[in-house]
């Protein structure tokens, strides 16, 4: 999970959240995908 990446798309605004929205799941997938693979 890019720290960064989160508080750059966590500004107060509906797009911002949006795009937070679906970084956040992307890296949540790839964790999981991550286990997956151990």
């Amino acid at each position: 999970i890019n720290l960064y990446s989160m508080y750059i798309y966590t500004v107060p605004n509906f797009f911002g959240f949006t795009f937070f929205s679906i970084i956040y799941l992307n890296d949540i997938a790839y964790l999981i995908a991550l286990c997956i693979n151990c």
